[in-house]
C-alpha cells in the first residue's frame, strides 16, 4: 500500500479491534477514509517539469486531463481502461501540459469529427466536453521546441462512491434524482422527452409480472440492473446533464462501522433518509418523503388496494415505506463486507461471479433495509420471552417473504382481492390461512385456532416449510427457511422419521412450532425494499452499480470467462431479450436488447460507453483479499433469490 493507504489503515480500526469506539467517531472515520481515498487519487501522478536551458526537444510532450473538482490527476482507474484521457461532460475540464517549461508557449486545439471546436494558449487550458460517449481530438504544440502531442480524449462520466463526491456534485445528483423520484411520468415526458423515466415506471418494469423474474436468479441480474441504472442516469441527465448515479460501497460501512452501519451518512435526512422512519406508517422521511407507490389494478402484480407491491403486502399506504426491523425484531444482520467481497475477486467465470454478486453480496440486503412491520405474530415479542432464540428467529425474519410467498404458492394462504383504502385497514384486509383461522364457537363466540406439535408438522409438510422428501429416509430432511443446524432429526421406534428443535423442552418445542405455523400464515406489512417493487425506494439505486463496478473490474483485468449457460427462466439465457433498448445512437430504439447485446453495450472497454468508474481500489479490504487469494471461490451459498425478489 502507498503512504495514503498506510495512513488510512492507521486511522481505521475494524469493529473487533475498537469495539469501545463511539459510533460518532466511527462515522467520522469512515468519512475520512473516503476522503483520503479521493485525496490519494487526486495527488497521483505529479507534474514532471524540465529546467529551462536543458535539452528537452527529445522528451515527448504529454498532457493530462482532469476534473479540477477532484484534483489535478486523471481517474486512477484509467490504468486499466484502454483510454489515456477522459473528459467529464458538462463541466470545465483542465488540460495541462505535463512537461511545461518556463519561457515556452503552448497552443491547444480541440476537434470533434474533424471540426475545430476550440483553441487556446497556455500551459493549462479549460474546455467543456459535451458529447458523452464521443472522442475528441486534442492537439498541443510547444514553441520554440517544436514538440507536439496529439491524443483522443474520451468524453465519459465518472461514477464515484457517493461519499467521494464533492458537496456540489452530490447536491446536484440528489436534486436531479428527486425529480425522477417524484415527477409524474406524463409530466416528465412532456417536459424532458420520451427518455424520461420515473420511479413508478422503473418499479413496474422491475416487478415485471408473476412467475420467475427475468432480472433475478440468473446471470441477467448483472446485465439487467446495469441497464436499469443506465435508464435512470439518462433520465436524470435530461434534468441536469452533469449528473450520474453514484454507487454505495457498503463494504466500507461493514468494515469500519460494523454493527453500527445503520448510522452511515447515507441515512441522513438530506440524503436517503433514515432506515427506521419514526412515523407509525413507516413512510420515508427527509428529502424523499412523499415518494408515492404506483397504483394499477390492471397490472399483473398488486395488492388488494391496487398498490404495485407484493400481493401479500396488504398495506394501504400510497407512499413508499421502509422499516429496519423484522416483525418487531431489531435486526443486527451485518452488511456484506470484505470477507464476502474478496470471494468475488477469486472467481474466474461469469457464472461464479454472478453467484457471488447476487447470492453472497446482494443476498438479504433488501430485506434488512426494507423490513417487515405490523406483523400479527411478532418475532420481537417471542425473542423477549425467549432471548436464546434470537439468532434462529432472525434467520426466519430475513426469509419471511420467502416463507409467505411459499405458503401462498402452496395455496394454503388466501389474500383478499379488493379492499378500500377509505374504509378498510390492515385489520379488516389481510392474508391468512383458512385452516388456521379462528372458528365460530358456541353461543356466538370465536375460538382461536390452536395447533399441537403433530398438526403443526402436518402443516409444514403440506406447505413445504419443513418436511422429509422421503418419509422413510431421515436423511431426506429439508428445511428451506429455517437453518438445519437448529434441528435434531430422529428415527422413531417404528422406523419413521421425526424432528424437534435442539435444546428445547417439549413445551418450548410446541410453542415454537405453533408460532412458526401461524407466522407463516400471517404476513405483516412490507417495506418497499423487501419486495420486487424495491426500485420504488430511492436507496435501491446506489446499491446495484457496485456490482457493475465489480464486473467492469473483472472484465478489464482480462481473467473472466464470459461463458453464459442456457436457463429455463425467460430472460436468463444469453440471447433472451430484456425490456431495454436505444442506449446507443446506432441502435434501433424499438429493438429490445438481449443479454448478449447488453454485455456489448456495457463492455467497460467500449469507446461508446458513456461512463467509467473512478477507481478500482479496495484498500480497506487488503487483508481479506490477501487471505482469499489462497483459495478458489466455491458456490456453497444457500440461494435465497435475492431476499425480497423471490417468486412464488
Amino acid at each position: 500500500m502507498g503512504a495514503a493507504s498506510e495512513e488510512r489503515s492507521s486511522l481505521m480500526s475494524r469493529p473487533d479491534e475498537a469495539e469501545a469506539a463511539e459510533p460518532a467517531r466511527r462515522v467520522a472515520a469512515l468519512a475520512l477514509a473516503v476522503g483520503l481515498s479521493v485525496a490519494a487519487v487526486a495527488g497521483a501522478g505529479g507534474v514532471r517539469r524540465l529546467i529551462a536551458g536543458d535539452t528537452f526537444a527529445e522528451t515527448p510532450l504529454r498532457f493530462r486531463v482532469a476534473n479540477p473538482e477532484y484534483g489535478d490527476a486523471a481517474p486512477a482507474s484509467l490504468a486499466l481502461y484502454p483510454f489515456a484521457h477522459v473528459g467529464e461532460p458538462h463541466r470545465a475540464s483542465r488540460l495541462t501540459a505535463e512537461d511545461a517549461v518556463g519561457g515556452a508557449t503552448y497552443a491547444w486545439t480541440v476537434r470533434l469529427d474533424g471540426a475545430l471546436l476550440a483553441s487556446g494558449a497556455g500551459a493549462t487550458f479549460a474546455f467543456n466536453f459535451t458529447a458523452p460517449g464521443r472522442r475528441y481530438a486534442v492537439a498541443l504544440a510547444e514553441s520554440p521546441s517544436g514538440r507536439t502531442a496529439e491524443d483522443d480524449v474520451h468524453c465519459k462520466y465518472v461514477r464515484r462512491e457517493i461519499r467521494a463526491l464533492t458537496d456540489r456534485e452530490r447536491s446536484a445528483y440528489f436534486d436531479a434524482f428527486e425529480v425522477v423520484a417524484k415527477l409524474p411520468l406524463e409530466e416528465g415526458r412532456a417536459r424532458y422527452g420520451d427518455n424520461f423515466v420515473n420511479l413508478h415506471s422503473t418499479t413496474i418494469k422491475h416487478v415485471h409480472g408473476t412467475g420467475c423474474s427475468p432480472f433475478h436468479g440468473g446471470l441477467s441480474f448483472l446485465t439487467a440492473h446495469t441497464a436499469f441504472t443506465y435508464e435512470v442516469d439518462r433520465a436524470m441527465q435530461l434534468v441536469d446533464p452533469g449528473v450520474l448515479t453514484p454507487y454505495w460501497d457498503f463494504t466500507l460501512d461493514a468494515e469500519f462501522l460494523g454493527a453500527n452501519w445503520t448510522e452511515s451518512q447515507l441515512f441522513q435526512l438530506d440524503w436517503f433518509g433514515p432506515l427506521m422512519p419514526k412515523n407509525a406508517q413507516r413512510t420515508l422521511e427527509g428529502r424523499f418523503a412523499n415518494v408515492s407507490v404506483p397504483s394499477d389494478c390492471d397490472f399483473d402484480v398488486h395488492n388488494a388496494y391496487c398498490r404495485v407491491t407484493d400481493e401479500r403486502n396488504e398495506d394501504p399506504s400510497a407512499l413508499v415505506t421502509r422499516a429496519h426491523e423484522l416483525c418487531g425484531l431489531k435486526t443486527d444482520v451485518a452488511l456484506p463486507g470484505c470477507s464476502e467481497f474478496s470471494q468475488c475477486l477469486t472467481t474466474t467465470s461469469l457464472t461464479d461471479l454472478h453467484t457471488c454478486a447476487e447470492d453472497v453480496m446482494h443476498g438479504n440486503m433488501h430485506t434488512v433495509i426494507g423490513g417487515f412491520f405490523g406483523c400479527p405474530y411478532a418475532l420481537g415479542d417471542l425473542v423477549a420471552n425467549h432471548p436464546s432464540w434470537e439468532e434462529m428467529l432472525t434467520g426466519i425474519g430475513t426469509r419471511a417473504i420467502n416463507i409467505w410467498q411459499h405458503v401462498y404458492g402452496a395455496k394454503a394462504m388466501k389474500c383478499p382481492l379488493k379492499c378500500d383504502a377509505a374504509e378498510d385497514s390492515w385489520e379488516t384486509c389481510h392474508c391468512s390461512c383458512p385452516a388456521l383461522s379462528p372458528k365460530p364457537g358456541p353461543n356466538g363466540t370465536v375460538e382461536a385456532a390452536t395447533l399441537g406439535v403433530d398438526a403443526s408438522k402436518r402443516f409444514f409438510n403440506e406447505t413445504g416449510i419443513i418436511y422429509f422428501a422421503d418419509p422413510s429416509d431421515c436423511a431426506s430432511f429439508a428445511s428451506p427457511y429455517v437453518y438445519k443446524k437448529y434441528f435434531d432429526v430422529q428415527t422413531k421406534a417404528d422406523g419413521s422419521c421425526d424432528y424437534s428443535i435442539k435444546g428445547l423442552n417439549n413445551d418450548d418445542n410446541k410453542e415454537f412450532l405453533h408460532f412458526l405455523a401461524f407466522f407463516s400464515c400471517s404476513p405483516g406489512k412490507f417495506g418497499a425494499m423487501s419486495t420486487a417493487a424495491s426500485a420504488n425506494d430511492p436507496l435501491f439505486w446506489p446499491i446495484h452499480p457496485l456490482f457493475d463496478r465489480l464486473l467492469a473490474y473483472m472484465r478489464l483485468s482480462g481473467d473472466l470467462d464470459l461463458a453464459w449457460p442456457d436457463a429455463t427462466c425467460r430472460g436468463h439465457s444469453l440471447d433472451d431479450t430484456l425490456p431495454f433498448s436505444g442506449f446507443r445512437d446506432a441502435d434501433n430504439a424499438t429493438d429490445l436488447y438481449t443479454n448478449r447485446d447488453l454485455l456489448d453495450v456495457f463492455d467497460p472497454a467500449s469507446a461508446e460507453l458513456n461512463y467509467v468508474f473512478a477507481d478500482f481500489s479496495w484498500d480497506h479490504c487488503d487483508a481479506a483479499i490477501a487471505d482469499a487469494a489462497t483459495f478458489a471461490f466455491q458456490d456453497s451459498s444457500a440461494r435465497t433469490g435475492g431476499g425480497g425478489h423471490a417468486r412464488r
